[in-house]
């Protein structure tokens, strides 16, 4: 008998990106006033986890025993979009009305503001030093805010339609979003005003960006879409000479150029934004793209990447299915059909990575962790040996997932042994009895 093995964090298995695949169903957890999840956002520390709702309120859950903590109305209108800052000390919320607000860890409201935009808020980024922000909205326009005066310094104009997302680069100055013209450009904002801030557009997708983030290795970005894909580009490919600023994007590190040359970038007359045909814009999309996943049957609305793990993230799709894939694989590493039962809007991984909330239309806030360590598994193409183990249940598909039981025979019993002589060397334990009038057996 040994003691059984104690789980280790998730960046101790760096080297084997199974280990941080969170198959594992914990706890569902919902409001009393029964509304849809827009959006679940962890505390810094990752004792608790804050989801944002179609009434406009917070709802405060604890991590360790996942029960209810508090709950305020933070908001008028339907939350859309939360996020803390770097430095821990700032938490930015917007809702369908336009007004943007910063709190205090301790949920104390201190600034807000419906300077910027007139429509929803689909999304809201903080800048690397927490002096900016940036936030996305339906009105087709992003605004760069600083965060001091609380109020919007730029403007980025060149979508073509609602902007569903926004994220600012972990360590630069550079910005990306997506939108309903199927389209993800990215911004410097230290450049110009307006159009010329746009460095570079990548035409992947064929629908609506629905979501997008970047990796915390700072050289690739994850996009999801209408069209059922899911997409990995890769910076250190992108050529900015789509827009004739080749010395603005540098194509080898991925990075946005100095200030002097981004300066004289921002001097020279650049073209509008071109079509969805465009041939340049179809090669600078298939150079830059490291992978493209389809695992969904419908729409893909969300994605996150995990927090130590730079390799493996999860997507969730429209009707309501959740997978895990890895950057290197074609197929996803886990799949759960029926994780919810409508569209999942948000998710994300707590700061450790040992467990995944994910927040949907079914009014249902859901947590999902690992394994126990020590198991193996495997999906229908590869072999993943890492401390995690797919339980056979509801809504899985793959090897591990449970098989149906046979059906009985008829009268429900297994059927008898065939009568006749027993086999050559077995001794038979009683003697058949003669039939009456017989001669006595010997």
């Amino acid at each position: 008998f040994s003691a059984p093995q104690k789980p280790l964090p998730p960046y101790r298995y760096r080297s084997r990106p199974g280990a941080t695949v969170t198959p594992t169903f914990v706890h569902v957890s919902t409001n009393k006033l029964r509304c849809s999840v827009n959006a679940v956002c962890w505390s810094p520390e990752g004792r608790r986890l804050m989801t944002g709702s179609q009434s406009g309120e917070f709802t405060i859950w604890n991590a360790r025993t996942f029960s209810f903590e508090v709950i305020m109305q933070a908001h008028e209108t339907a939350i859309r979009t939360m996020r803390w800052s770097a430095s821990e000390q700032w938490l930015l919320t917007a809702d369908d009305s336009g007004i943007v607000k910063l709190w205090q860890p301790s949920l104390n409201n201190v600034k807000f503001s419906n300077e910027g935009h007139k429509e929803a808020v689909r999304g809201i980024a903080f800048a690397p030093s927490d002096l900016k922000f940036v936030t996305a909205s339906d009105d087709t326009y992003l605004q760069v805010w600083d965060l001091p005066t609380f109020r919007p310094e730029k403007m980025l104009k060149g979508h073509g339609g609602d902007v569903k997302c926004v994220d600012w680069h972990p360590t630069k100055g550079l910005i990306a979003s997506g939108s309903k013209d199927s389209l993800v450009k990215l911004w410097d904002p230290r450049i110009g005003d307006g159009d010329k801030m746009e460095i570079a557009t990548l035409y992947g997708h064929k629908n609506t960006v629905t979501d997008l983030s970047w990796n915390r290795n700072g050289h690739w970005l994850l996009t999801s879409s209408r069209d059922q894909l899911a997409k990995v580009f890769d910076l250190r490919k992108i050529d900015g000479s789509v827009h004739g600023t080749s010395d603005v994007v540098v194509g080898h590190a991925g990075v946005v150029g100095d200030s002097a040359s981004a300066g004289a970038a921002a001097s020279k007359s650049r073209p509008p934004a071109r079509p969805n045909t465009s041939t340049r814009g179809t090669e600078l999309s298939s150079q830059a793209e490291l992978g493209s996943y389809r695992g969904h049957p419908r729409e893909v609305v969300s994605v996150a990447w995990h927090p130590a793990c730079e390799e493996h993230f999860v997507t969730g799709g429209f009707d309501g299915s959740l997978n895990h894939w890895l950057v290197t694989l074609p197929n996803p590493v886990w799949e759960a059909r029926n994780a919810h039962d409508a569209a999942i809007w948000s998710m994300q991984f707590s700061p450790l990575g040992h467990v995944l909330a994910t927040g949907s239309n079914d009014y249902a806030t859901k947590f999902w962790a690992r394994s126990r360590p020590g198991s193996t598994w495997k999906n229908k193409d590869n072999d993943l040996t890492g401390g995690a183990e797919i339980p056979a249940g509801r809504g899985m598909s793959g090897p591990m997932a449970k098989k149906p039981r046979t059906a009985p025979p008829s009268g429900g019993y297994a059927p008898r042994p065939p009568s006749g002589p027993p086999p050559t060397g077995v001794q038979q334990r009683h003697q058949p009895r003669p039939p009456p009038g017989g001669p006595p057996p010997r």
